[in-house]
């Protein structure tokens, strides 16, 4: 998952924290930063809604603007965004 832009290192381990939190994600973890982007690694189980548990735990509001079987990306309401991007091969 890459999360962008990264303003403050607390939403990226707001991000990875909700998704470690997540039934049916395996593992969640902050595995690099660089420049403005932060990569999060994740093993996500079928049928698990990652787009679902962000809005339930998330404590930032956002706007899903894209979406396909291995991206998310996401608008927070502030004017900073975060995109989700699931690495193919990461799905156990």
């Amino acid at each position: 998952m890459l999360v962008r832009p990264l303003i403050d290192l607390s939403l990226a381990r707001a991000v990875e924290a909700c998704l470690t939190e997540t039934d049916g994600v395996e593992s969640a973890r902050l595995s690099s930063l660089s420049g403005d982007s932060a990569v999060i690694e994740a093993v996500v189980g079928p049928g698990v809604s990652v787009v679902s548990s962000l809005r339930r735990t998330l404590p930032v509001a956002f706007d899903v603007t894209e979406s396909s079987d291995h991206a998310i990306s996401i608008e927070l309401a502030s004017p900073e965004s975060i995109e989700i991007v699931a690495e193919p091969g990461l799905e156990p």
